[in-house]
């Protein structure tokens, strides 16, 4: 059933509530083409020629993909300011994307190292930011075992935090700073799994906490991205 734009909170805009929409109700179709796609390759397995698997195979990868493309616009539409900030402590919160990221870290041989967290008053969706960085550094991982570094500082005479989540992976050229934030951008390494949209709901979060966000190469390999909280 399409949803309603009335049940959508009234702080969307027109864009994003078209986003929200249009992702939320073209998952169920989609769903349904991979899995019957999927059922007429089984039933049918030993009546089919190659070039038949390898069609049914091309519709079930490829609704995959779009139905990873549609949750992650649901998601970046979604983000906005329906609670009031809360104190939290972010140490608690590394600990809740550690464990959401369990599976990755172990298949990656990852280690995470992260420095003593502040507590401080933000929106929930402080975790979907820290989720989507230390995602980024297990993906675009460079051969070796990935090595996450998370950090956090006091600046401006406390006047806000600045973070940072450095990896050893490929690296992200500088030059494309400005389209590495947009939705749907893969710049680089177009073969990872992904639908170029962490970077631009990294975005999200931050701005809508009044901070900025941006990366450095690292000279040894890698990217640093930083972001700032006002206190």
């Amino acid at each position: 059933m399409p949803t309603h734009p009335s049940t959508l909170s009234p702080r969307l805009s027109e864009y994003e509530q078209f986003a929200h929409i249009v992702s939320h109700d073209l998952k169920s179709p989609l769903r349904n083409i991979g899995s019957y796609a999927q059922l007429l390759k089984r039933r049918y397995q030993s009546s089919l020629d190659a070039d038949a698997h390898e069609f049914l195979d091309y519709i079930v990868s490829n609704a995959e993909l779009m139905n990873v493309f549609l949750t992650d616009m649901l998601e970046l539409s979604s983000i906005v300011r329906d609670n009031d900030r809360k104190a939290l402590d972010l140490n608690q919160v590394m600990n809740r994307v550690r464990a959401d990221l369990q599976l990755a870290i172990f298949k990656n041989e990852a280690e995470i190292e992260v420095g003593e967290m502040p507590t401080l008053a933000v929106y929930p969706n402080v975790q979907q930011l820290l989720h989507h960085l230390v995602d980024n550094g297990l993906k675009y991982r460079n051969g070796r075992a990935p090595r996450i570094k998370i950090n956090a500082q006091s600046v401006d005479n406390q006047h806000f935090w600045q973070f940072s989540v450095a990896d050893n992976g490929v690296g992200l050229d500088e030059m494309y700073h400005e389209k590495a934030f947009l939705p749907f951008q893969r710049i680089e390494h177009r073969d990872r799994p992904g639908s170029g949209m962490g970077l631009a709901i990294c975005r999200k979060v931050v701005h809508l906490h009044g901070g900025r966000i941006w990366y450095t190469r690292n000279t040894e390999g890698g990217t640093t991205f930083h972001f700032t909280i006002p206190q």
